[in-house]
């Protein structure tokens, strides 16, 4: 009986969407795949735009092993989560042709959350030590 309840668990468990893995960054943000292209980082009550490029690059190198000048865009501004449904997520991908999304070609932004907006993984994980000021994580 034992068994049959363990391969009733592991059949469930297979069953779950991947999607509903979440990735908790360096910071602690959750980071959550949206689809194939897209993945999101979702906020809290007084986090900073530099926190979602921290969660951001934090995930492309851990969880996805990809390389340090790996470019990753913003594909969706501040808005609502689509994995979670709380308020605050930004959404971001490496492809940003395959979700119509225009690359920023300015030279300066006065918004780092700005759609098409793009940062290496190094420059994007490099906010987690910038965004801390003097908090409890280091």
């Amino acid at each position: 009986m034992r068994i049959k309840n363990v391969i009733v668990l592991l059949a469930a468990l297979a069953a779950v969407p991947s999607s509903g893995f979440t990735f908790q960054a360096e910071n602690t943000l959750e980071v959550n795949q949206v689809n194939a292209d897209v993945f999101e980082v979702v906020g809290r009550p007084g986090v900073m735009s530099n926190d979602y490029w921290c969660g951001a690059g934090d995930y492309v190198r851990r969880s996805l092993n990809m390389p340090w000048n790996t470019r990753i865009y913003i594909s969706r501004e501040l808005g609502k989560s689509d994995t979670t449904g709380k308020r605050s997520a930004v959404q971001f991908t490496m492809s940003p042709e395959k979700v119509g999304v225009t690359p920023w070609e300015g030279n300066w932004v006065s918004n780092i959350l700005t759609l098409g907006y793009s940062m290496s993984a190094t420059g994007a994980y490099g906010e987690c030590r910038n965004g801390y000021r003097g908090s409890f994580f280091f």
